[in-house]
């Protein structure tokens, strides 16, 4: 797909949509193989898009998913990249406040950095937008290490049965093991 995209981008350079959908390209490879240089050209691609149109609510929520892995890869993270990462996210919610992505992104940023508690609220609200499978399962998660096993039962069931995706699918099935074999106690 990058090689088809490169003669778009060389015949229409000022092309939000090219350079946003080149920067999730790269966002989406340097997620799957923790290539930090990728994420840098993601960072690049992803900027030159929102300097074309500042407007667009996906590029800003993939830059928020840029920085908060440039933080991970780098094992430390500087200062700026959370604090840019929230800000992204603000931006974005005053773009968008109805777009069940914009939460989706809010609950993983936040579990991210540790705040389950703080995440479920985003989490559910994207679930009373649009209760698709990714909701679903990133509210199931958190459901999940929080210990509400109750809850996140009937969140992972309802994955396992919409999911089209094969890896949605077999991590609602790893996090409801302990359910499956009773190794959560009653309530």
């Amino acid at each position: 797909l990058q090689a088809r995209l490169k003669p778009l981008l060389e015949r229409s350079p000022d092309a939000p949509l090219l350079h946003a959908t080149q920067g999730r390209l790269y966002l989406l490879r340097a997620e799957r193989e923790g290539d930090l240089a990728a994420a840098r050209k993601a960072e690049a691609s992803l900027r030159r898009a929102l300097l074309l149109e500042p407007r667009q609510v996906d590029a800003l929520l993939d830059l928020v998913r840029q920085r908060l892995l440039v933080g991970a890869l780098t094992r430390r993270g500087t200062e700026s990249e959370p604090h840019e990462a929230w800000a992204l996210l603000e931006r974005a919610r005053q773009l968008s406040p109805r777009y069940p992505r914009v939460d989706l992104e809010e609950a993983q940023a936040r579990s991210a950095f540790g705040f389950e508690v703080d995440a479920l609220g985003p989490a559910s609200r994207a679930v009373e937008l649009a209760a698709t499978p990714a909701h679903l399962l990133c509210r199931g998660e958190l459901r999940a290490r929080l210990q509400r096993w109750e809850e996140a039962e009937v969140d992972l069931r309802q994955v396992l049965r919409t999911s089209k995706r094969a890896s949605r699918r077999d991590k609602a099935r790893r996090l409801l093991e302990p359910v499956l074999r009773g190794e959560v106690p009653p309530r």
